[in-house]
């Protein structure tokens, strides 16, 4: 039998009553809980997401989808231009950075001949997405995993945390598997609707080249004659 001791703030007077049940078992089921955390916390948490299958694949959709993303940026300012594939290649990773090469997209659009601003509008559109995603993935990309744990619900759950040494340790945002997830899910729309917006000007641009190499052909075969 379990006891508690019991002091009266006024008197002074000290009594023992026994611990129900219930409250025995709820504190035992507690003390459970805190060593499993305890035990869990203990692992490096960087770790424990390089051995979570689910995380792992959701971390690779993540990057994947965001190279993806980026080959389109590049098809986007090749469609743009009259120059060929090595030329605008070497042009666009001139750039090193993300925001470079969008910024450089934007700007042929800006002065682009071959198209009315109606028809750049889904473009357009698009890029907007492009820079929200982008904005995400730099805060889940410059961030590290970590722990939380939840006081209210008495959980720890593993997360990837944003590396922002300006803020305090209370506001670094956290993102958990069903966060990431959510993010891929709207990383591959915004890829969907980069490459449908695309797709006309790509087109475009081969059929000119079609038109080009058709034209030159006869002209040397007239010649030729």
């Amino acid at each position: 039998m379990a006891t508690r001791l019991i002091i009266d703030g006024e008197t002074g007077e000290q009594r023992r009553e026994e611990v129900p049940a219930e409250e025995l078992e709820e504190l035992r089921l507690m003390g459970e809980r805190h060593a499993a955390m305890q035990k869990l916390m203990a692992r490096s948490a960087s770790e424990a997401a390089l051995n979570d299958p689910d995380v792992m694949r959701t971390w690779g959709e993540l990057h994947s989808l965001w190279d993806d993303i980026e080959q389109w940026l590049y098809i986007g300012f090749d469609s743009l231009l009259k120059e060929d594939h090595s030329t605008t290649r070497a042009i666009f990773y001139s750039q090193r950075t993300h925001a470079g090469r969008r910024g450089m997209l934007e700007e042929v659009m800006a002065s682009f001949h071959f198209a009315s601003l109606d028809e750049l509008k889904p473009l357009k559109a698009a890029i907007k997405r492009v820079k929200a995603r982008s904005d995400f993935r730099n805060k889940i990309t410059h961030g590290f995993w970590g722990w939380f744990e939840d006081g209210a619900s008495g959980t720890v759950e593993l997360v990837r945390m944003t590396a922002e040494p300006h803020l305090s340790p209370d506001k670094v945002q956290k993102f958990t598997l069903h966060d990431l997830r959510r993010e891929r899910d709207s990383m591959r729309s915004t890829l969907e609707a980069l490459a449908e917006a695309v797709k006309p000007f790509q087109e475009a641009k081969w059929a000119r080249w079609s038109a080009e190499l058709h034209a030159r052909l006869h002209e040397d075969h007239a010649q030729s004659n």
